[in-house]
């Protein structure tokens, strides 16, 4: 019934058993999902042997209905997720919350330690969105669009409006309609992107080498490159930009047929590659032939003036 997406409160009502009855099933079966990924991907964390890793990453939002009628903004949560393009296998599905923290503790906490007069990098709870902070965001926040209509166009745009930020790393657009958990604390999503890719890092020890495929966004770009610096110095990652079409349509074979167009443009830029190289295979044996023509008549001219 979970899988499937019955509302919880009918889930009660067909089987007959209490709400607090279903949260200790869904928790029961959150521990048994988690033993099970465990026991799976403990074999990468041994380095388990794999030659190659395509792997999409995204992030997702979740909205989070008002909890009263008479505060009506939304909680709005971001989770980053990286998944196998070969597989669908999903490595990490993280999202910036801390359920375990007490917002209210933290609070004063903060201000006892004098974290709202430190600059971010060196309060104590630097990973957390802070109320004030929250607030201050929402004042100074703006909201960035695409203006370009080409792809290189779009590329440059969002390149442009990242430098223009205080920090580009951190790419949450905050609105009016928008407010922090009443339970539990949201944190800044630059620090849950870092732990993603740190975490991905782990799981890839034995892999020879990983493509990612990342959507324009600063925070995630920033990310995957600091934590796989020296994978992609050696050559073993790679990191691609990719833009999805949401409009295209299955019902008129849209998509298939961009797909069948791509892989012949594709197939062809694989054959235009492989007559470059055999280009330059000639072209070095004819250079090489000339060489050793040119150093045979220099020998011949040597012997002859002696």
């Amino acid at each position: 019934m979970l899988v499937n997406k019955m509302p919880l409160k009918r889930i009660c009502e067909v089987v007959d058993i209490s709400m607090p009855t279903l949260y200790d099933k869904i928790d029961f079966i959150h521990r048994q999902c988690i033993a099970f990924t465990a026991s799976r991907e403990r074999r990468l964390l041994e380095g388990m042997p794999i030659k190659r890793l395509y792997i999409g990453t995204d992030r997702q939002d979740y909205l989070v209905n008002w909890p009263q009628s008479k505060d009506r903004r939304n909680v709005i949560l971001r989770a980053v997720g990286s998944a196998d393009n070969t597989t669908s296998y999903v490595f990490g599905m993280h999202l910036n919350f801390d359920s375990s923290l007490d917002c209210t503790v933290v609070e004063a906490d903060a201000i006892e330690t004098g974290d709202y007069q430190k600059r971010y990098p060196f309060r104590k709870y630097a990973r957390l969105w802070l109320q004030k902070d929250y607030g201050d965001a929402l004042q100074g926040e703006k909201m960035y669009r695409f203006t370009g209509k080409s792809l290189d166009r779009e590329i440059e745009t969002t390149y442009q409006e990242a430098i223009e930020r205080d920090d580009v790393e951190v790419s949450e657009s905050l609105d009016e309609n928008m407010k922090l958990p009443s339970k539990g604390m949201q944190v800044h999503s630059e620090y849950t992107l870092y732990g993603h890719f740190f975490f991905l890092k782990q799981l890839f020890s034995g892999v020879e080498k990983v493509r990612f495929f990342l959507d324009q966004e600063s925070g995630i770009r920033a990310a995957c490159l600091s934590v796989f610096t020296e994978e992609i110095k050696e050559g073993k990652c790679d990191a691609f930009y990719v833009r999805i079409n949401k409009d295209l349509t299955i019902s008129e074979d849209e998509r298939k047929k961009a797909l069948a167009k791509s892989r012949k443009e594709r197939d062809a830029l694989e054959r235009r590659q492989v007559g470059m190289k055999v280009f330059h295979i000639y072209g070095f044996l004819f250079t090489l032939e000339l060489y050793v023509h040119l150093f045979n008549e220099f020998t011949a001219h040597v012997q002859l003036l002696n």
